[in-house]
């Protein structure tokens, strides 16, 4: 089976803090990991795939039915994943799983941040991708008619979307 990035490492690097010299070996699996752990269950299995499915067929081939769900990845799923991969991200650059164990490398003219600078760095991304998370499930439930897949299960293995991710029960 083979893994649709709805957003690329360029895009990323375009539209983002992560510098040109991030290896894809680090990019791409935090871009998968933001949008199977991050992005699927804002928008449930069955627009996730859709979504996977459009983004994989090439522009020429696309339908006029198609294009609600390009709009959607460009204006809404693609600010959401550059943020949650870079927070994702931050963890396969700050650290490497190697024969010898787990490690940190520094160069002469670099400093190491301290995993707790990391970890504040994170957080801020995350909260920046809860932004926009925030943004796409409003998008998604004003527009529901127009992507009928959101709120929709095929099988008990789907994930159904959480229209109410970024609510809180705080008053005030």
């Amino acid at each position: 089976m083979s893994i649709v990035l709805l957003i690329s490492e360029t895009t990323l690097k375009k539209y983002t803090v992560v510098n040109d010299n991030v290896d894809a070996a680090y990019i791409t699996p935090s871009i998968v990991k933001a949008q199977e752990i991050g992005l699927q269950p804002l928008i449930g299995s069955v627009l996730y795939r859709k979504l996977c499915e459009v983004a994989d067929t090439p522009p020429d081939e696309r339908t006029e039915a198609d294009q609600p769900y390009v709009d959607l990845i460009n204006e809404y799923v693609t600010p959401y994943l550059c943020n949650k991969t870079t927070a994702e991200v931050q963890w396969a650059v700050f650290a490497k799983i190697k024969n010898n164990g787990i490690v940190t490398s520094q160069d002469q003219q670099t400093q190491q941040m301290s995993i707790g600078d990391c970890e504040y760095l994170r957080k801020k991304y995350d909260y920046d991708a809860d932004f926009y998370g925030g943004r796409l499930t409003d998008y998604l439930k004003a527009n529901s008619t127009r992507f009928p897949e959101y709120m929709k299960r095929e099988s008990c293995a789907d994930i159904k979307a959480d229209a109410d991710a970024y609510k809180t029960n705080i008053v005030l």
